[in-house]
């Protein structure tokens, strides 16, 4: 008696975040073969297949990720009573953050400042206020609040100068995706027999990182 056989050329794929099309061939003793692919338990769904039993092959059509996010989702091929797991994985769009200002000054006696964050990762850090961004190190005669976003898109409002803050390559400035919010910057007052003081406060949203050098005379 004839073993039955399923096997696909891959069986995991891993690609960018762009629209792509991929060919699986498909080898099996099995007259008829189906492929379902399958809903995550979220609901999302970003494949789809096409089938040409005839050729003994399939098309995988990974829609584009408008995410920041990798997502995966499960492809089932059955044949007769034998079943393969095709796992696709997708990375999310690079990720946007940059500041609106990398150096801010404080007299002696301290206080609060603030500037503008742009990011448009679909992160939401809630031990800064449900922000995109979070902070990796500061001093410790810094703090750091992450307030409410203003709004989306709003680098495309802004002129040629702060468009120019968004890392060249990453993405357009006018990306609508992206999000401004606000970084409270509150530094404690200096003893007085302390000279000058700097410190970096480095933000990370993503895989990307920003540093604010904090000057206090």
């Amino acid at each position: 008696m004839e073993t039955s056989v399923l096997e696909l050329s891959n069986e995991k794929l891993q690609l960018d975040c762009e629209r792509r099309i991929v060919t699986v061939n498909i080898t099996t003793t099995e007259s008829q073969w189906i492929i379902t692919p399958v809903t995550n338990n979220d609901g999302e769904a970003f494949v789809s297949v096409n089938q040409y039993p005839e050729e003994k092959r399939f098309e995988i059509v990974c829609s584009a990720n408008s995410s920041t996010r990798q997502r995966s989702q499960s492809i089932e091929v059955r044949a007769g009573e034998l079943k393969k797991i095709l796992i696709v994985e997708q990375s999310g769009k690079p990720t946007i953050l940059s500041v609106e200002r990398t150096v801010v000054e404080f007299s002696s006696k301290g206080g609060s400042k603030s500037i503008e964050v742009y990011s448009n990762s679909d992160s939401s850090e809630e031990d800064n206020n449900n922000r995109n961004w979070r902070v990796v190190s500061k001093p410790k005669w810094v703090s750091v609040i992450g307030e409410e976003f203003k709004e989306k898109g709003l680098l495309g409002k802004l002129g040629d100068k702060a468009k120019g803050l968004v890392k060249k390559g990453s993405a357009s400035a006018d990306d609508p995706t992206v999000v401004t919010s606000v970084m409270k910057i509150v530094v404690a007052s200096k003893p007085k027999n302390e000279s000058s003081r700097n410190g970096d406060i480095v933000i990370s949203s993503g895989n990307q990182q920003a540093t604010i050098i904090v000057q206090q005379k």
